[in-house]
């Protein structure tokens, strides 16, 4: 919580790896409402995104990502039914230039 709290407003690109879900849920909390993110990277997440962290990160992603230019979910375990909430909520980001899904 501490750390999205920190997030400067002048924040271009976030990477998350090796971390819990826990702290995808607050970051993404933060995002939805704080810097205007060009890039985010979340991987190898411990035990992978869990529905909650993904669910709190597609809310996020739908109402903040209008920046966002990179996607990276890579390793994080999502299978279909979290990446399909995750491509959801990146559906109408005409910035987005990649998404890298890989290893899910």
């Amino acid at each position: 919580q501490r750390l999205g709290k920190a997030l400067p407003p002048t924040l271009e690109d976030l990477r998350l790896v090796n971390v819990h879900s826990a702290v995808v849920r607050g970051v993404a909390r933060v995002l939805a409402s704080g810097p205007a993110v060009r890039g985010l990277e979340v991987a190898r997440c411990k035990g992978g995104l869990d529905n909650e962290a993904t669910s709190h990160l597609a809310t996020a992603l739908r109402d903040h990502g209008g920046a966002l230019e990179l996607l990276s979910l890579w390793q994080n375990s999502l299978a279909d039914a979290r990446t399909e909430l995750v491509a959801s909520a990146i559906s109408a980001h005409a910035r987005l230039r990649i998404v890298s899904l890989d290893m899910n």
